[in-house]
């Protein structure tokens, strides 16, 4: 039976994981060193401070609650298991990625009470995790070929909004560490997650949020 190892000792299932060997400890720890786009940024950039980055632009671009915000920072939660894959690398391997990584999603969300805020708001997340990808296309990724050739337009970027006010190249982000980025997504968890259980939703979908978190 196939399995992984942890950050902290613990051995985790693929096939039949257990939601016991999850805190947030543990995902801020793995999303904190796991670079997005393979390592191709121009400074390490991790899934931590792109989840954190999402929650931020629900909350100013789109002006959510917490519901929302908390279920954008986790948006990516399964990936402190799965990895990050690539785009064109899950189209690559086709449904058998989607099965594979739908089936941690599903277990984090369901373990952190979030699945039906993360499907009363999957809209506003999916465009604002656009709206973070734009940003750090332009902002952490090359734009010539080595030939010298412009790079190729990414075609989901045809309807996202532009948002000009965050700036990932500031020398305040560039200096932070592994361990900075993993302690400000569990502050943030933190008190996401305790606004969340004290306030009610601001969407028709209250009753069965409450009743999940119940």
């Amino acid at each position: 039976m196939p399995w992984i190892v942890m950050n902290d000792g613990a051995e985790v299932s693929l096939a039949f994981p257990s939601r016991d060997v999850l805190s947030p400890k543990t995902i801020a720890h793995h999303l904190s060193t796991i670079n997005r786009f393979t390592g191709a940024a121009l400074r390490p950039y991790s899934v931590a401070e792109h989840s954190l980055l999402v929650a931020e632009l629900l909350r100013d671009h789109f002006c959510l609650d917490v519901h929302a915000q908390f279920a954008g920072l986790m948006h990516d939660a399964h990936e402190a298991i799965t990895g990050d894959q690539s785009t064109p690398s899950k189209s690559e391997i086709g449904p058998g990625w989607d099965l594979f990584e739908d089936r941690f999603s599903d277990l984090v969300a369901t373990h952190f009470q979030y699945r039906t805020a993360l499907i009363c708001y999957q809209r506003e997340i999916r465009l604002a995790d656009r709206m973070a990808l734009f940003i750090e296309r332009q902002q952490l990724l090359p734009h010539l070929q080595p030939c010298g050739a412009p790079s190729t337009p990414w075609p989901v970027f045809a309807r996202v909004d532009r948002v000009a006010s965050v700036d990932l190249t500031t020398e305040e982000r560039q200096a932070m560490t592994w361990r900075q980025w993993r302690d400000l997504f569990i502050n943030r968890f933190v008190e996401l997650d305790d606004a969340r259980r004290a306030t009610k939703p601001t969407t028709t979908h209250a009753l069965h949020i409450h009743s999940e978190a119940s």
